[in-house]
C-alpha cells in the first residue's frame, strides 16, 4: 500500500482565523462545523487534502522539534472499536 496525504495538522493559536486566511488563499470554504473560538477546524482542497488547524495538540516531534501527528485512514478508523467515555 502506498501512503497518501489525507490531511495536514497545522499548529496555530487561533485555528479559525488561520482557516479563514487559508480559505481566502485557496478559494475553498472553511468546514461548516468550524466557527470562531473553536479549538479546531479545517478546509478541504479540491484534491481531497484537508489542512487541519488546531491550537497545539500535535503529539509527535521530528528531530528538529517540528510537531506532527499521524492519523489513520478512514477505513482503518472504521475498523476500530468505539471509544467509551
Amino acid at each position: 500500500m502506498v501512503p497518501t496525504v489525507a490531511n495536514m495538522a497545522i499548529d496555530y493559536a487561533n485555528a479559525y482565523q488561520l482557516a479563514l486566511l487559508r480559505s481566502e488563499v485557496t478559494g475553498q470554504p472553511v468546514h461548516p462545523e468550524g466557527g470562531p473560538g473553536d479549538a479546531e477546524t479545517r478546509i478541504t482542497l479540491p484534491d481531497g487534502t484537508a489542512p487541519y488547524f488546531d491550537p497545539g495538540r500535535a503529539v509527535l516531534t521530528d528531530p528538529e522539534g517540528n510537531e506532527f501527528r499521524i492519523l489513520l485512514a478512514e477505513a482503518e478508523r472504521a475498523s476500530l472499536p468505539p471509544v467509551s467515555a
